[in-house]
């Protein structure tokens, strides 16, 4: 008996499986600086079908009611029934001042000092003007502190501290380059703690969607190391 011809038919990959179409995602200002301005261009070179917004707030979003993808916000205010990956390491917190303040005002030796100080306020989505949160000992160490000057904005909180307006309480990444520079003081670095970094998350669906997924993969394999110096400290936002 002659085989019969065996035919093949090749199928192409379905197009709904390949990282396409519009990603929305919801984030700190911050978390944009730190976590997503260094990738972005490279992302999209690497994904050409994928379109990107990028929606910068400070109040938290249901991203499932407001229709976005993901969101990245500091590891100690997300929702637990979200899924979170972390895409950056612990960010260290510290406060700073011009010299020439330090020249009219002396410097604070202990987080109780700042009472004695204009401290630059940073106004929340809630309303509420953030604590200033330090390590004394193994304890934790609150202070509302006080200061002419509030702002919703941690650009104008910096430069209003460049200007000698008084103290602020930020990043450390914010102002590492200022401080090298010395444009800026560092104070108070013993009691400074650090808070858990940003965390990419999205709604726990068995289907993740492949546009998402990539983004996933992509910040998980580009992001440093944690700096694990201190243990987590709550702040404010």
């Amino acid at each position: 008996m002659v085989p019969m011809p065996v035919s093949y038919t090749l199928v192409a990959p379905d197009a709904n499986d390949r990282p396409s179409g519009l990603l929305r995602l919801t984030m700190l200002r911050t978390g944009y600086s730190d976590v997503v301005k260094p990738k972005l261009a490279a992302f999209l070179d690497a994904y050409p079908d994928i379109r990107i917004e990028l929606c910068l707030q400070e109040a938290l979003s249901n991203i499932v009611v407001d229709g976005f993808d993901a969101g990245i916000r500091l590891g100690h205010s997300l929702d637990r029934d979200m899924i979170a990956v972390r895409v950056s390491p612990d960010q260290r917190l510290v406060v700073v001042g011009s010299p020439d303040y330090f020249v009219r005002r002396g410097k604070p030796k202990h987080p109780r000092d700042l009472h004695a100080h204009e401290c630059i306020g940073l106004r929340m989505s809630s309303g509420a003007v953030a604590r200033w949160r330090f390590l004394d000992g193994d304890a934790e160490l609150e202070l509302a502190v006080e200061g002419r000057a509030v702002t919703n904005d941690g650009s104008v909180l910096v430069d209003a501290a460049v200007e000698g307006v008084g103290l602020a309480y930020v990043f450390e990444d914010m102002v590492s380059e200022l401080v090298s520079e010395r444009r800026l003081v560092r104070v108070l670095d013993k009691h400074c703690p650090q808070i858990p970094g940003y965390f990419l998350y999205y709604p726990s669906r068995q289907n993740l969607a492949p546009k998402v997924q990539v983004l996933v993969d992509f910040l998980k394999k580009a992001r440093p190391r944690g700096r694990g110096q201190r243990a987590p400290v709550s702040a404010a936002r």
